[in-house]
């Protein structure tokens, strides 16, 4: 298992172990109507949204839970670094500082310290999220850097 896979899993059960010694109300926290798991979601992140400056070259994978973002996660990250666009040497740089950040792979959730380290990030930007459309940062819509035609929205039951 790579460092960063890791350190998600660690993250994850040091946060549901962390959630079964929290009292049920404070398990949830909502933000524009909708609810999140306070377990993963810190409120303090969804407040500074609008510091994340969308770029051209960033792909926005926003789906639905349980909906396989996972999979196409894999999936774009392997398209990208089979395309051709990076030498050998940037293909391993690029790993080893995905590896080292601590920038959590999806957009809502850790803490918002996370959105200075990934304006860090010099290459291209794949950002995963669960969050509904009217929830994402604005810059993904308002930015003339074009990014909302990249972006693939999952539906479990498209109509």
């Amino acid at each position: 298992m790579d460092k960063r896979r890791k350190r998600v899993a660690e993250y994850l059960d040091k946060a549901l172990g962390d959630s079964e010694k929290a009292a049920p109300e404070d398990l949830l926290f909502s933000y524009k109507g909708i609810l999140y798991p306070a377990t993963f979601c810190n409120p303090e992140t969804f407040q500074v949204f609008d510091s994340l400056e969308a770029r051209s070259d960033d792909v926005i994978l926003a789906g639905y839970p349980k909906n396989g973002t996972n999979w196409l996660d894999q999936i774009l990250n392997d398209l990208e670094i089979t395309a051709e666009k990076y030498t050998e040497e940037e293909i391993i740089e690029k790993i080893n500082i995905t590896n080292e950040l601590s920038v959590f792979p999806r957009l809502e959730f850790g803490d918002p310290e996370k959105f200075k380290e990934d304006e860090e990030i010099t290459f291209r930007r794949i950002i995963i999220t669960h969050l509904p459309p009217q929830v994402l940062p604005k810059s993904i819509f308002k930015s003339k850097a074009k990014v909302s035609p990249h972006m693939q929205y999952c539906r479990k039951y498209p109509m």
